[in-house]
């Protein structure tokens, strides 16, 4: 499958999505007719920023997650949640793909407004998908 129908992220309508190979869709192509949106596929490659630490003022373990980041982030500065001591943490940065479902215009159950979420691994050949 080269090209299929997506929910538009704008206008919710009919949008088309097309790729050059249905395995490798990392050149895919997003269009409206509608409102005349359109994206790329590399452009929905998204970070969260995840840190896990214990703190070095309470010794009480924390964790801070930042989604949605179109970048990765070298560096966080957060406050403790329990003590408010503020420090400097380097996350993890993880990477995952914003996708359109294929809802509802073939059959999907999920809400008209439904997006899903495909996690990128470096090795994940079996993209997950989730929908929110």
């Amino acid at each position: 499958m080269k090209e299929f129908l997506v929910e538009c992220p704008k206008c919710k309508r009919e949008a088309l999505v097309t790729v050059d190979s249905p395995y490798w869709q990392e050149n895919g192509k997003l269009t409206c007719r509608n409102c005349m949106h359109s994206e790329k596929a590399v452009d929905l490659v998204r970070y969260k920023s995840v840190v896990k630490r214990h703190c070095d003022n309470c010794r009480k373990e924390f964790e801070t997650v930042i989604p949605n980041q179109k970048e990765k982030v070298d560096e966080i500065t957060i406050p403790c949640p329990h003590c408010g001591t503020t420090r400097t943490y380097k996350p993890k940065n993880e990477e995952y793909k914003i996708g359109y479902c294929l809802s509802p215009l073939i059959g999907c159950t999920k809400s008209e407004k439904q997006i899903c979420n495909t996690k990128l691994g470096k090795y994940d050949k079996n993209q997950k998908i989730v929908h929110t």
